[in-house]
């Protein structure tokens, strides 16, 4: 649990202030996403990045019991295999997912998720 906690100390305020923007500034975020359908291979240091984070994350904390910490679980493979995905998925499909992420619905669900995700990390990590 100790783990759990020290990961979520670092992931849930980053979650909140991420979700927070994408709901504040979706419509940046749409241009922002924009350019990655038009340049992939932009996102290749973010990919490596996330997938690095994930598996330090999954060797860090990897317990699949229903309890308040499994948010850092789930956040860690979904790091890994969203990384693993990148690199294996055709150009094309990886540009029909970045376009559906660009629609302006998808944005608010995202920045909606990240924002209680990253809410309820912060506030277990730091309060509780």
């Amino acid at each position: 649990m100790e783990n759990a906690q020290a990961i979520a100390l670092i992931i849930g305020p980053i979650y909140a202030l991420f979700g927070l923007s994408m709901l504040i500034y979706a419509s940046q975020w749409q241009k922002v996403i924009k350019g990655w359908t038009k340049d992939h291979f932009s996102l290749i240091p973010l990919i490596m990045f996330s997938m690095v984070l994930g598996l330090i994350i999954i060797h860090t904390y990897n317990v699949w019991t229903w309890h308040i910490w499994l948010l850092v679980t789930i956040s860690g493979w979904a790091m890994f295999l969203k990384g693993a995905a990148y690199l294996l998925l055709p150009g094309s499909v990886l540009k029909a997912i970045i376009s559906m992420k660009q629609n302006l619905g998808m944005i608010y669900l995202g920045g909606l998720i990240g924002t209680l995700a990253g809410g309820v990390l912060t506030y277990y990590s730091y309060f509780a």
